[in-house]
């Protein structure tokens, strides 16, 4: 964007950013106003404000500290100062001798009024040129809050630090550590399938570059309530399992179930002596095994548990054939509907954690930049915003 506007209340400073240009006349565009340019690289940016630095100086009479330059890079921000400081010398050569060799400054000593008074600017702008306000974005924003340090509450020796990122590490860490330590097991768990861990709060927190930015849906704390029935409900499945793991084999083994589902009986090609549906069965068996560990935390299910149920091997039979039944499939069925009832309920959770996150951050990380008086670019942004 190339912008010209006071550079504050009590001043006449010209602003001059610059991002993109195209179909610019460098020469008759007005000084004053808001100009939009879009531009690729290549296409004549930093020439442009050279020119137009001159014609400030000229036009306007403007010193070289009331007209403010910024751009992105420090690489940027040398390469202007070099090139307006040049671009005042061939001026000035040119006024001297009546002609110069840009079209540009040839169009602006041949238009001139009073060359020696032009000279005289330019020569006030040279010897002054270490004055400049040519900056880095960044740079603009830490001298902005160095020099009005009480009116925006800055500290004077406050350090400047380029990445944020080993601070958002401590704040995602700490909130993982605040509020999911002594949640329940079953909760921590399916967390860590679903977000695995802190790094998902640091992804997220990274994402948000503006403190305006409002987080929906604003939730209440949910409550997690159907604990009690799963657990009771898991337990019925963990005593039942060593018990019922061999009539449950055989079950699974009936022809009348579909082949789509739980395989055929044909041998499979790999391993003759097996069917696939033999393969299909121990493969689930050891999944049942690790989950119906009297250890193991029994959330969230694996994957493939429906094919235990009752209701699906109702489904997955043969047209006109009875599915095998055994109790071990009804407790697996009602352990299924509350495992959903439960995974709603840490969903919500999920959510109002996701939501808390923010605002735990947004106090924690003003909060300890104010305690180590540090701060980042963005912070710059933001404060003279």
């Amino acid at each position: 964007m190339y912008h010209f506007g006071n550079f504050s209340k009590s001043s006449a400073k010209e602003i001059l950013e610059f991002e993109n240009l195209n179909n610019f006349d460098l020469i008759n565009t007005p000084l004053s106003g808001i100009n939009l340019i879009e531009a690729s690289a290549g296409t004549g940016k930093t020439y442009a404000i050279t020119g137009l630095f001159l014609r400030l100086i000229l036009e306007k009479g403007l010193l070289v500290d009331q007209i403010l330059v910024v751009t992105f890079t420090k690489a940027a921000t040398a390469e202007l100062k070099e090139k307006i400081r040049n671009i005042l010398l061939q001026a000035k050569e040119a006024f001297l001798t009546g002609s110069g060799n840009d079209s540009f400054i040839d169009h602006i000593v041949k238009k001139a009024d009073d060359p020696a008074f032009c000279i005289q600017l330019i020569e006030n702008a040279l010897v002054d040129f270490d004055k400049a306000s040519i900056f880095t974005i960044h740079g603009f924003c830490q001298r902005i809050l160095q020099e009005n340090a009480f009116e925006t509450g800055s500290l004077f020796d406050t350090e400047l630090l380029s990445d944020q990122l080993k601070l958002n590490q401590e704040v995602a860490d700490d909130f993982w550590r605040r509020h999911f330590y002594d949640l329940p097991l079953e909760f921590i768990a399916y967390s860590i399938k679903k977000l695995s861990g802190p790094e998902y709060f640091l992804n997220l927190l990274e994402k948000i570059k503006s403190p305006e930015i409002k987080i929906i849906p604003d939730l209440k704390k949910p409550s997690l309530k159907s604990f009690g029935a799963y657990r009771d409900c898991l337990k019925s499945l963990k005593d039942s399992w060593p018990v019922s793991k061999k009539e449950v084999e055989e079950l699974l083994k009936d022809p009348s179930l579909k082949g789509n589902v739980y395989k055929t009986l044909k041998p499979d090609e790999q391993n003759p002596n097996y069917t696939k549906r033999d393969l299909k069965i121990i493969s689930m068996s050891g999944d049942m095994d690790r989950f119906a560990d009297p250890e193991g935390i029994g959330f969230p299910l694996f994957k493939g548990f429906e094919n235990f149920t009752a209701s699906k091997l109702k489904n997955s039979v043969k047209k006109n054939q009875t599915p095998p039944d055994h109790k071990f499939f009804d407790i697996c069925d009602e352990l299924y509907s509350k495992a959903a009832l439960l995974e709603t309920e840490m969903e919500k959770h999920l959510v109002f954690l996701k939501v808390e996150f923010f605002r735990f951050a947004k106090s924690e990380l003003s909060e300890r930049k104010r305690v180590e008086n540090i701060q980042f670019f963005d912070d710059l942004l933001i404060t003279v915003k």
